[in-house]
């Protein structure tokens, strides 16, 4: 991120809206939910024109661990808040990434039904990939569900994360 030319913040920001509504004697219950979607799906956008232009880009989730201090940094009005992080730039081809292998279709494409239990069986094939990808990238060893299991037990991996929901109340939204 130090070293990007560009950081972008996609922002779910209605505060416009909330003041608009408000003004002409609303209430503006409907901002009590989230926008998240409206931003993704700019951001979905602006990554396909990046590629369109030769630029790369990568998501930052990590903007949500310290969300209180990004939005007093940026100054966001109430009924906003920041979904994510973009950094954009042009790739340095010196140092090709490779992608990490994603599960198979077994694992996440289901018919007419949730198929929880071939879902997970198709799993143990994944496994390998994923050590597979990690010794070619050279990366250390590290077990795909052991992984999974320690991100969703330890808040030590939210690095300030869980916090996400008191600052997003802070800036209006009541999460109904």
């Amino acid at each position: 991120m130090e070293q990007a030319p560009v950081l972008l913040l996609w922002v779910a920001a209605l505060s416009r809206s909330n003041t608009i509504a408000k003004q002409a004697g609303g209430n503006a219950e409907i901002h009590d939910y989230l926008a998240t979607v409206d931003a993704t799906l700019a951001a979905q956008n602006a990554a396909i024109a990046a590629e369109s232009m030769g630029l790369g880009f990568v998501y930052i989730g990590a903007m949500r661990n310290q969300s209180r201090e990004i939005e007093e940094l940026i100054g966001l009005p109430d009924y906003s808040y920041v979904t994510f992080g973009m950094v954009v730039g042009k790739p340095d081809l010196s140092h090709l990434s490779a992608i990490r292998p994603r599960p198979n279709q077994k694992v996440v494409l289901h018919y007419n039904n949730y198929d929880t239990v071939n879902s997970l069986e198709a799993l143990d094939t994944y496994e390998e990939s994923f050590q597979q990808f990690r010794k070619e990238q050279k990366m250390k060893d590290k077990k795909w569900k052991k992984d999974v299991a320690y991100t969703a037990n330890s808040l030590d991996y939210m690095h300030e994360r869980q916090n996400l929901r008191i600052t997003v109340e802070e800036k209006g939204f009541k999460l109904k």
